[in-house]
This record gives structure tokens, sequence and C-alpha cells, in this order.
């Protein structure tokens, strides 16, 4: 399958790993950018713009924002639904979740999230966007038997 790939949102990236509890969180927009962009590692779409790639670190740095901040988040529920799902390396609605932050955000019209990309898809996402070899990836999306 052939779709555009993106490229790393350093700028965003160095954010979330270097957020402390304490110090000012993510605006609401924000938040609901960067788990779009987070899960453009796992998604099919034809359009994938900047792209954070997808830790258990990074999940839980999120999970404490939203967590310690829920009264700055008009929707604090969905994000921690998401993130919450996704630390349990649950990402079968990834697809969805992907497009309810575009949704909210309301300004976007391309990119919309048409599948779940397969661990292979996701492997090869993740050596073009963040020139990182990896074997297996967090969350996979495939059933092992």
């Amino acid at each position: 399958m052939d779709y555009t790939f993106g490229w790393e949102n350093n700028f965003h990236s160095k954010m979330i790993d270097e957020w402390k509890s304490g110090n000012e969180p993510f605006v609401d927009n924000l938040a609901e950018e960067v788990i779009q962009q987070m899960a453009h590692q796992k998604i099919i779409a034809d359009e994938k713009e900047s792209s954070i790639m997808i830790t258990p670190e990074r999940i839980d740095i999120l999970i404490q924002m939203v967590e310690e901040n829920k009264d700055k988040y008009e929707h604090y529920e969905i994000y921690l639904d998401i993130l919450k799902r996704w630390k349990k390396g649950d990402f079968s609605k990834v697809d969805n979740d992907h497009n309810s932050m575009m949704s909210i955000q309301g300004s976007k019209t391309g990119g919309v999230a048409t599948g779940i990309a397969t661990e292979e898809q996701e492997i090869h996402y993740i050596f073009q966007v963040f020139s990182k070899e990896v074997d297996e990836v967090f969350g996979s999306t495939e059933k092992q038997n």
C-alpha cells in the first residue's frame, strides 16, 4: 500500500520528553495535535504530516499531564480514554482515535485514517520517519495465535 510519509516532529517530541509535573501543560489543541501525530505511526492514511513516535514513556507523561490539568482540557476524558488504552498496548481503535482528534480540531480536511497499519507497515514507517530500526512495535495490532 502506498501512502505519503510525513516527518518527525522533533519540537513537540522534545516538549513531551522534557515535560515535568508542575510545568505548564500543553494547550488543548496542542494535546489533540500530539495525540493525532502519535497515531500516524499506526494508521493508514493518504496523507500524514508530522509524526511523534509512540513510546510507553511519552504515553505516561501525557496521561500525567492530562490528569493533573483536567480543568484546562475541554476533552480530557477523550484524551485519557485514548491514552489509557494505548498504555495497555491496545491500538485496536487507533484509526478512530486519530480521526476523533482531527474532528475535534475541526480544521483538518486531508489525512483521514482509513485503517490500521500492519506491524510490517508500522516498522517500515518507523524506519522511514524516525530513522530507527525495530524488530517489533509497541502495542502491535496483529494478534498472535
